[in-house]
């Protein structure tokens, strides 16, 4: 009788124990997956710019341009990282694409951290400006720069990683020329998630 009693009691500790495993094990999942469902999206900043060399050779027909950026990314969420895949940006000036970088990456953002990427534009295009635009252009103190990133992370939940989609990502950047005639510094400008449409 003793022997039945004592077996009995050692499987219901043994269902109990397992049963609030089980218990906790769900809301682990469940907790996970509330935080990846209520993911705050990267805040993107462009924090310093530096316009060493814009100007139109050859007759006006080509841009010559030298531009170092610096864009800073935060993480927001408390208790997730983020894992990246690409991270791209592209410049345009009066919308035509200077050029495309792949930004480097240490392809981890932790939880509530930060990390600037220097990005550099630096090379020559043909344009097709006219008159007037040629004369705004060599009169102008600064420029508007519209940055674009493309950029796709991942988060780990569980024992896999779930794809996060991000929206276009676009910076109107005023960039003072480095030469003296803007009396402007660059100004930090918060970068604004799009719609894809745009």
């Amino acid at each position: 009788m003793g022997m039945c009693t004592f077996c009995c009691c050692s499987i219901i500790l043994v269902a109990l124990v397992f049963s609030l495993g089980i218990t906790g094990f769900v809301s682990w999942i469940i907790a996970g997956f509330v935080r990846v469902s209520h993911l705050k999206r990267i805040n993107y900043q462009v924090t310093d710019a530096s316009l060493l060399q814009f100007n139109l050779t050859n007759n006006n027909t080509t841009l010559e341009y030298n531009l170092a950026l610096n864009i800073t990314l935060q993480n927001p969420n408390d208790k997730i990282g983020l894992h990246f895949d690409r991270i791209e940006a592209s410049a345009s000036f009066m919308k035509q694409t200077l050029n495309n970088v792949s930004l480097s990456s240490s392809s981890y953002l932790g939880h509530k951290k930060t990390v600037v990427l220097p990005a550099l534009f630096k090379g020559q295009r043909p344009v097709a400006f006219g008159a007037d635009e040629v004369s705004i252009f060599k009169n102008a103190g600064d420029f508007d720069i519209l940055l674009n990133l493309d950029v796709k992370y991942t988060v780990k939940f569980l024992a896999s990683k779930v794809k996060i989609k991000q929206p276009h990502i676009a910076c109107s950047l005023k960039v003072p020329l480095n030469n003296g005639k803007s009396a402007e510094a660059f100004k930090v400008t918060q970068c604004k998630a799009q719609s894809s449409d745009k």
